[in-house]
């Protein structure tokens, strides 16, 4: 629930406020046409829309106190809920060949962890397991993932295979770059006594090549 402003009665006995509610749809348009709704069903708050390599869309919609991952064909027909009831997902990213999604998802209540599953729905498999991530980015081939802490601290990036994350740095979200040797990501670092807010790049092997600050 949103509520906006409140007010008080003058015996202090009735509350008032104004409960917002927010409904969207899911649209495209390309550079030779206008842009057109997809028809989606316009209780679900549509968010982080992701095309497949084969024109599909992936996004997570919320709807209540539920967050999922769908997906749809590129007319707005064949939506299909990707992940179960039993957790919020959000932040989808598919990968360059279309295989795989990738998301952040809370379950049992525990922290925010980062997962994939097929372009289905089907065998989904956590990750990340530290205190709470927040997936950033993948990287073109679908190899590596680039996430955040969920207290928004640092950024790692981890092999999808398995392996150890590698700490990048201070800062939450990122992106590589499309041949994945670079990653740009926002942090906050400390210049002659002042905090700045730098856009940062640094090689994807942070020993190769001192990180730049733009």
């Amino acid at each position: 629930n949103v509520y906006q402003d409140v007010t008080v009665t003058a015996d202090g006995r009735t509350l008032a406020t104004v409960q917002a509610q927010t409904t969207s749809g899911l649209w495209i348009s390309d550079a030779a046409s206008q842009l057109r709704s997809l028809g989606t069903d316009r209780t679900l708050v549509v968010m982080s829309p992701q095309e497949t390599a084969d024109g599909a869309i992936v996004f997570a919609a919320s709807q209540g106190s539920q967050c999922a991952i769908w997906s749809c064909a590129a007319d707005g027909t064949g939506v299909k809920r990707l992940t179960s009831k039993d957790s919020y997902c959000f932040a989808p990213k598919v990968s360059r060949d279309g295989r795989k999604v990738f998301y952040s998802a809370v379950r049992d209540g525990a922290p925010p962890h980062v997962w994939c599953m097929d372009l289905n729905g089907g065998n989904a498999r956590q990750l990340t397991s530290a205190e709470g991530e927040i997936l950033a980015s993948i990287s073109a081939d679908g190899s590596w993932i680039l996430y955040g802490a969920a207290d928004g601290g640092v950024l790692w990036k981890m092999p999808v295979a398995g392996g150890p994350p590698v700490q990048l740095g201070v800062g939450a979200m990122g992106v590589f770059s499309p041949d994945a040797t670079r990653i740009a990501f926002t942090s906050w670092r400390k210049v002659e006594g002042r905090w700045s807010n730098d856009l940062t790049v640094i090689p994807a092997d942070p020993e190769k090549a001192p990180a730049q600050y733009l």
